[in-house]
């Protein structure tokens, strides 16, 4: 009740302190989720190897994307214009390991922000339609940026090629 008082008239809230660690449990715990991280990177790594061989023996076709870093033009260093307004220029490379064949998409922020989700959607499928994926799986591997890679217009886009493109089985 006077938790109450204080939070609606007189707008106050009470801060909790939280428990300092000491010196040896901080490097404990950096050092286990530094363990946790090398872990995954060689689960991830133990995956492409998997999916390299089922590639190489035609059981499947392997795809893998990514957004360079941003290019800005001009590209210049200069102090003085360094941090004025430039252009953003993205470049989504896709790379198919079946065929080892990439594609390139560029655009500028004015056509599009930097892994708008439906960019990403669209050349995606503009890339399988063009490949023409004829392997039983079609596996999309990707770095694990949620916004640009796991969201449902994507997932919408793979269901399409799936009844479209006639691919049984998209890995993404």
């Amino acid at each position: 009740m006077v938790l109450n008082i204080f939070h609606q008239n007189f707008n106050l809230s009470f801060h909790t302190t939280r428990k300092d660690n000491s010196d040896k449990c901080y490097q404990f715990e950096k050092l286990k989720s530094f363990l946790k991280h090398i872990e995954g990177k060689e689960c991830a790594r133990n995956i492409k190897y998997d999916f390299n061989t089922k590639d190489q023996n035609g059981k499947c076709q392997f795809i893998q994307y990514d957004f360079e870093s941003v290019i800005y033009c001009p590209p210049v260093n200069a102090k003085a214009i360094f941090y004025k307004r430039r252009l953003s220029v993205y470049n989504l490379t896709i790379y198919d390991v079946t065929t080892r064949k990439a594609v390139n998409h560029m655009w500028h922020v004015s056509v599009a922000g930097r892994g708008s989700i439906e960019e990403v959607a669209s050349c995606l499928f503009e890339f399988m339609k063009n490949s023409s994926v004829n392997a039983q799986e079609c596996v999309l591997m990707f770095d694990t940026c949620g916004g640009k890679h796991r969201n449902a217009i994507l997932a919408t886009m793979c269901l399409y090629v799936v009844q479209v493109l006639n691919v049984p089985l998209i890995n993404h």
